[in-house]
């Protein structure tokens, strides 16, 4: 509600403009509205092309309705503005996986570890990258690693249970599946 008052008084700052546009961006984004929330977002950029935040929130829209490419030109412009920015490169490393381009994915994985090194989400990402590209060693360390980060991580123990299910290590796969469903029985 605040949002929209100050869009439609359109009296305040263009900054102040901006900021409204991309909160109700993101309150759209929130509701899985998002060609609302792009719209939103496409109003905040006009007023303000050197946020960030706009930026990769439009691409993060923009990755879930399938738009790879435009989002991806989005996660590139962000990067420009803030190169070290962590989450950037693993949004951006999700959307190439999403294209199946994983090697371009492991790039970005690898970007995203170098300046995060602890966050088991890219360990176990990037781990099923590696078993997409048929690298189940790196697959395994990866997952290994997520784990090793959060024992509670519920898809690292799931991945590493395929894993080892490809290997013909079932009795392995069915610990590693039994915990993983320990950790997340509704999923």
């Amino acid at each position: 509600a605040g949002c929209t008052k100050i869009i439609d008084r359109a009296k305040d700052t263009r900054n102040n403009l901006a900021i409204a546009y991309y909160n109700r961006g993101i309150a759209y984004q929130n509701k899985g509205e998002h060609a609302k929330a792009i719209a939103e977002f496409n109003q905040s950029l006009k007023l303000n092309a050197s946020d960030p935040a706009s930026y990769r929130n439009r691409g993060y829209s923009y990755a879930r309705t399938g738009e790879y490419d435009f989002a991806i030109d989005d996660y590139n412009q962000t990067i420009k503005l803030k190169p070290d920015y962590a989450s950037i490169y693993y949004d951006r490393a999700w959307t190439y996986a999403g294209k199946d381009d994983h090697a371009r994915a492991l790039n970005d994985y690898n970007r995203a570890i170098e300046l995060d090194k602890d966050n088991p989400d890219l360990f176990n990402d990037r781990g099923s990258s590696f078993a997409q590209l048929g690298d189940l060693d790196k697959a395994l360390a990866d997952f290994d690693k997520a784990i090793s980060h959060n024992a509670d991580h519920a898809l690292g123990h799931a991945n590493r249970g395929w894993v080892l299910a490809q290997r013909d290590k079932h009795e392995e796969a069915v610990v590693e599946y039994a915990e993983a469903i320990r950790i997340a029985p509704g999923n």
